[in-house]
């Protein structure tokens, strides 16, 4: 869980001066990859098993699920913000909401929304009603499903900062460490839990480090830590075995955690659209690991299980399910756990074709009238692992406007490296904006994955003739204060701008200070 502070707010100036001017295969081509341990004899490895019917139900988090909502709380519930919105009192409805849905689910997120609108429309710390509020909602909802978000919001109205987190994993016996982040706050106190195997149910995105039972018996560190200004940096923890903690940072009324990972497994994976590979070695020594054990999830859902072969490899049979194209996968030795996201993009967009292309030009930007000289590199994908090279093949290009409208249509033929390269010349009155090329077969078939890809941009562009600087007279400014900076602009050759029309545009933005 992360706390997040919000701080001052920042003036941005934006000024803008005008001053008159085919299938598979099962061979692999050569030379390539050479893949015989991945996807060779794959009858001998061992396979994650998926159960016709997943041993682990079906989860929802969506507590609303089964309840159904009358058109009259909905409107109530409509109305209250709608009278938030436009600045008017809204106690009385919420009090009688409140107690004509006493049980409805939609009370929480309703008290959500109006903190968060508080928050929003008020910006600043010291504001009163996410304060107020904020107190109700902890009052009624102690471990509310927003808990985290009006925590959030209502030490920010406080101007209080308390956040703890890691973005790396760490090796059994090397000092593991999390960035701390406070403001506002005298001390904190670190206390470090270790977690077993067995109570992890969800892939790693999906934990909830206060979902554990964090008591003296799992307490493995304290450290307690004195804050005389505001703070922001890496604090050391300890030398931990391999396994999974919970770091809890502790300050008066407030609580922030993080997940701490320690494991000496390291994990490779590689997958098409037939299947998915595995291997799971010591990060160290780079030995495969035996026996380890694989927990396959689709969001929170487990959809398969097995245990690594002799090689530290184990295979997923892909079915025809968009589940399989973004999977987590939990992976287990003893007490030592590691985690990987394997995302298949290319699969959920590139359609029946394995042909991938890379389109570019002599420049990224063109003027109108000017010629354009480009190369596309063709490769056609035959399993994850391997590619050949597709020569001496004819394929149609179409290049297209921003507007649609076809500007190039020719039938090239690949030559041994797997490119084809031409020129077009552009109009006197070529449309501005990006230009899109594809790729077709003799019959027609897109070829190239994405529908109508990027290839250059077109624009109306001249060399700029002077060079402007926007410089405030203070450093930084606070609510109430007047702010005043200076605008200089000169020709390059030196000699200032005169007579300069100036357009301007005030905007302004959150400020995350540490």
């Amino acid at each position: 869980m992360k706390k997040r502070d919000i701080g001052l707010i920042v003036l941005v100036f934006i000024l803008i001066f005008s001053i008159g001017c085919n299938g598979h295969k099962e061979k692999a081509p050569e030379p390539g990859l050479k893949t015989d341990i991945l996807w060779e004899n794959t009858n001998k490895m061992k396979f994650l098993d998926q159960p016709e019917t997943p041993k682990t139900p079906e989860v929802t988090t969506d507590k609303k699920n089964g309840y159904k909502q009358s058109d009259q709380e909905k409107s109530d519930f409509d109305k209250i913000l709608e009278l938030q919105n436009n600045g008017k009192d809204f106690t009385k409805e919420f009090n009688a909401f409140e107690k004509s849905y006493p049980k409805s689910p939609h009370l929480e997120e309703l008290y959500h929304r109006v903190i968060e609108n508080y928050y929003y429309y008020s910006r600043g710390p010291g504001n009163k009603n996410v304060i107020e509020w904020s107190k109700r909602y902890f009052d009624k909802f102690p471990d509310g499903e927003y808990s985290d978000s009006v925590s959030s919001y209502y030490n920010w109205a406080r101007g209080i900062t308390l956040e703890i987190y890691t973005n790396s994993s760490f090796l059994p016996g090397d000092e593991a460490s999390v960035f701390l982040s406070v403001r506002n706050l005298k001390s904190v106190d670190i206390d470090v839990y270790k977690i077993s195997v067995s109570e992890i149910k969800f892939p790693f995105r999906e934990i909830n480090p206060f979902a554990f039972n964090l008591t003296e018996k799992n307490h493995v560190k304290k450290i307690h830590k004195s804050v005389t200004k505001d703070f922001y940096g890496s604090v050391p923890l300890d030398k931990f075995d391999a396994g999974l903690y919970v770091a809890v940072a502790s300050a008066e009324d407030i609580k922030a955690a993080t997940i701490v990972s320690v494991s000496g497994l390291g994990i490779i994976s590689k997958s098409d659209k037939r299947r998915l590979v595995l291997f799971v070695m010591d990060k160290v020594t780079g030995q495969p690991v035996n026996g380890a054990e694989v927990s396959a999830y689709s969001g929170v859902n487990k959809i398969a299980s097995g245990k690594t072969d002799k090689d530290g490899i184990i295979l997923l049979d892909k079915k025809e399910n968009d589940k399989f194209n973004n999977l987590d996968f939990n992976v287990a030795k003893g007490e030592d756990i590691a985690f990987i996201n394997v995302y298949s993009y290319y699969y959920s967009y590139g359609g029946e074709t394995n042909l991938k292309t890379y389109f570019y030009a002599d420049r990224p930007v063109y003027r109108p009238a000017q010629k354009v000289y480009f190369k596309v590199i063709l490769r056609e994908r035959l399993d994850a692992m391997n590619f050949t090279i597709p020569s001496d093949k004819e394929i149609k290009l179409i290049l297209e406007k921003p507007t649609g409208e076809k500007i190039y249509e020719k039938v090239l033929k690949t030559n041994e490296f797997g490119s084809i390269n031409d020129s077009i010349e552009l109009e006197e009155e070529a449309a501005l904006g990006w230009y899109r090329y594809k790729i077709l077969d003799s019959d027609g078939k897109q070829l190239s994955g994405y529908y109508g890809i990027n290839a250059f941009r077109v624009e109306e562009y001249k060399k700029p003739e002077f060079k402007m600087t926007v410089q405030p007279k203070k450093s930084a400014y606070v609510l109430g204060d007047e702010v005043e900076v200076d605008v200089d602009v000169k020709y390059y050759f030196g000699e200032a701008v005169k007579g300069g029309d100036v357009e301007y545009r005030i905007e302004y933005s959150q400020l995350y200070i540490p």
